[in-house]
């Protein structure tokens, strides 16, 4: 979805955040230093990668430069405790955490359990110099793009995988059923650790079937 958002609209507006304004060149091209980063960091198809953010421009770029790897993102509910986190990471073999340091105080309850983190703050987008020049070949629609712990139950959260085809028919539809357009903006209100509104992610990418492009969605 990316790769086509760049390929028909490089220079439109992909992302505002702040004081942050991304068009679909940039955001594509930081996603691709990002998944660079994570590749030589040893992530690759397979791992899971978790991620404890507020909703920003980084949750956004995370979606997609962990499927460029065929890694498995791993959205964490920011209201958990240390133990919760640490207990979602042991369940979800997760190989990195990404986050902020307004974490950092529950973190550093249940450091010894915790897999390496890239901090925000840190920015690999911004400091590192590698790019990922091709995405991971071979990648399936049925392999698992996306882990979401399930809440508001009396048990343990229990991992929901999403495969590419989930995700990416999701999308569609919703395009479908709401009508969007490439000319509409999307606030992300609810939490991107949430499925209430990580699916726009995609739908508001893709944007609409556009004559330009042979591989749209034909209803």
């Amino acid at each position: 979805m990316l790769e086509r958002a760049r390929r028909l609209y490089p220079e439109k507006e992909a992302v505002v955040c702040d004081g942050t304004r991304l068009t679909y060149a940039e955001l594509h091209e930081r996603c691709r230093k990002i998944a660079a980063y994570l590749r030589d960091v040893g992530i690759g198809r397979g791992d899971v990668v978790s991620i404890l953010l507020f909703n920003c421009h980084h949750f956004l770029e995370a979606y997609f430069a962990t499927s460029y790897l065929g890694a498995i993102l791993n959205p964490i509910n920011t209201r958990l405790l240390g133990t919760e986190i640490s207990a979602i990471l042991r369940d979800a073999r997760s190989r990195m955490l990404i986050t902020e340091r307004r974490y950092a105080g529950e973190l550093e309850k249940v450091v010894d359990s915790l897999p390496p983190i890239i901090w925000i703050e840190e920015d690999p987008a911004r400091s590192f110099e590698g790019f990922l020049e091709e995405p991971e070949r071979g990648i399936r629609e049925d392999d698992v793009a996306h882990l979401y712990y399930t809440s508001g139950t009396t048990g343990k959260p229990k991992g929901v995988m999403l495969t590419h085809k989930n995700v990416t028919t999701h999308a569609l539809c919703a395009i479908c059923e709401f009508k969007i357009d490439d000319s509409d903006v999307w606030l992300h209100a609810a939490p991107l650790f949430h499925l209430a509104d990580a699916w726009a992610t995609f739908s508001f990418t893709f944007g609409r079937c556009d004559p330009r492009d042979d591989q749209g969605f034909h209803s």
